[in-house]
């Protein structure tokens, strides 16, 4: 049997029945919120992915573009899962504590880690060799991400006070 718990939804990776899922609820419901990835999650019980289905995705890069990205991603995950989102947050928190004394196993820990991870997706970048300092941002781009009260996306500025309360600014 497969464990599915750790998996996230995303509509880019998912294969679903639709037979299985509420279309037209769906439909309306994705017609007022941002998210259409954590919105499906919301929707379809049972869902299967693959490691062939991860395609890589040019993203634009800078920090304010990064800035914006990642507290989109965090403000999704906080409408959608706000009691995960807090527990992965307090899990980063407890990384940096724990780095504060013993900087060099945290260090060496995360990047392994990370290095583990891409090559199992087969991610050939190196990237991997910046997870500890993104494992001390990641708190603090958390804390924005929940706290923010906008954001940027498709270069329009949006404002997501609740779910299903989305406004475009721009």
């Amino acid at each position: 049997m497969v464990d599915r718990t750790s998996w996230v939804t995303w509509g880019g990776g998912v294969t679903f029945d639709r037979r299985d899922i509420d279309i037209e609820g769906y439909i309306a419901d994705l017609r007022r919120t941002i998210s259409d990835d954590a919105l499906l999650a919301e929707y379809v019980d049972d869902v299967v992915a693959s490691r062939e289905l991860v395609n890589e995705v040019r993203v634009p890069g800078g920090p304010r573009a990064t800035y914006e990205r990642l507290t989109r991603f965090v403000t999704i995950f906080y409408r959608f899962a706000p009691r995960r989102t807090l527990a992965i947050l307090a899990v980063f928190l407890a990384v940096v504590v724990i780095g504060t004394l013993a900087p060099l196993a945290v260090a060496v820990g995360v990047t392994a880690l990370a290095y583990d991870r891409y090559r199992a997706l087969g991610v050939d970048r190196r990237t991997w060799l910046f997870a500890a300092p993104a494992a001390v941002l990641a708190p603090l781009l958390g804390v924005a991400g929940i706290v923010r009260p906008t954001f940027v996306w498709g270069g329009r500025r949006y404002r997501w006070e609740e779910t299903f309360d989305v406004t475009i600014l721009e």
